[in-house]
């Protein structure tokens, strides 16, 4: 049977450094961690770690795994996510832009009593040893087709159709959309629904009018040139908002006078620009409740019954879009 001595002589480290590790106690440095749970996979020490786990119950320690785009863009996300964990008596730990390899090693670690991952990628060789070893887990979004997981989804690709099908039924038909190029789940699902309502509306769409968050920053002649072709706007932020309107704002644009515009946000976003734009709300605080709900009643309770949700976006007007007497 593989010991903790075992597991120090592999990493090179004490026993008690083996020990403070897998208990999550004290400090240490990214390096020792990793040669100690590295040593602890090899060996396949956390077995053990589970069955210490079982006798002494609960840590009430839930780790969140959060690309880095929600702490800035939904700030309001993390902070309920926070409380909601606190409010059910157990502590939260936020790792950023961790992948599902990553977040796979911390549950064998037995770091966490479960893990909330916000926009996991599709690694299905990793969910299906998430599965199979029966750690607590609820996915928050993501490109994941599995139906044996607990997971929670916000319907981006619904919000891309609504805030494109407001705008076309407005009589735009040359509509900006403005993205990130961060490699999220959430932005190909957001385009989808822009380019499904160009299509359910027999408009054609240009691949010049995508414009990601580069060509913002740039603000070049080019970028100046697109938005006199255009009359509508639709970003899949606030912040992508903010930067386009001061652009607007030097080239003596007019919201909803010379552009129309819609936005994606929640309702804290939407008191944070100006001038205040049509929104599609994205339901991120109610998400992240359901999600820390689903894994502190399977932690406490061992409900393994798999939960899935998905919420819907909707519009929240507020004057930014104007119909067209004539479609340019």
């Amino acid at each position: 049977m593989v010991t903790i001595r075992d597991v120090a002589r592999e990493a090179g480290v004490s026993i008690a450094t083996v020990s403070r590790i897998l208990n999550n106690k004290g400090s240490h440095s990214d390096a020792v961690v990793k040669k100690v749970l590295n040593a602890a996979e090899k060996l396949n020490y956390a077995i053990n770690v589970n069955g210490k786990r079982l006798k002494t119950g609960i840590k009430n320690t839930i780790g969140i795994i959060l690309p880095e785009y929600f702490l800035y863009t939904y700030p309001n996300m993390l902070a309920t996510l926070i409380n909601e964990i606190y409010a059910r008596s157990f502590y939260p730990e936020l790792n950023l832009n961790l992948n599902l390899d990553q977040c796979f090693h911390l549950l064998r670690s037995g770091r966490y009593d479960g893990v909330i991952v916000v926009e996991p990628e599709n690694q299905e060789r990793i969910i299906h040893n998430i599965i199979k070893e029966e750690y607590h887990t609820v996915f928050l979004g993501g490109d994941i087709s599995r139906e044996d997981i607990n997971f929670v989804e916000i319907d981006y690709f619904q919000a891309g159709y609504l805030a494109a099908k407001r705008l076309i039924k407005a009589n735009h038909s040359n509509i900006m959309f403005l993205t990130d190029n961060r490699p999220l789940n959430i932005f190909a699902e957001i385009k989808r629904g822009y380019l499904f309502a160009h299509d359910e509306y027999g408009i054609q769409y240009y691949e010049e009018f995508i414009i990601d968050r580069s060509q913002l920053e740039e603000s070049s002649e080019d970028l100046k040139e697109k938005i006199d072709r255009t009359t509508a706007v639709f970003s899949i932020d606030h912040k992508l908002s903010q930067l386009l309107i001061k652009i607007l704002l030097k080239l003596n644009k007019k919201i909803p006078e010379d552009l129309s515009f819609i936005t994606c946000g929640d309702d804290f976003n939407t008191e944070t620009i100006f001038p205040e734009l049509t929104t599609v709300i994205i339901p991120v605080e109610q998400a992240v409740s359901l999600a820390a709900e689903m894994l502190t009643r399977e932690i406490l309770t061992g409900d393994r019954i798999i939960k899935r949700v998905k919420l819907m976006a909707q519009i929240k007007e507020k004057g930014s879009v104007l119909k067209r007497l004539t479609k340019k």
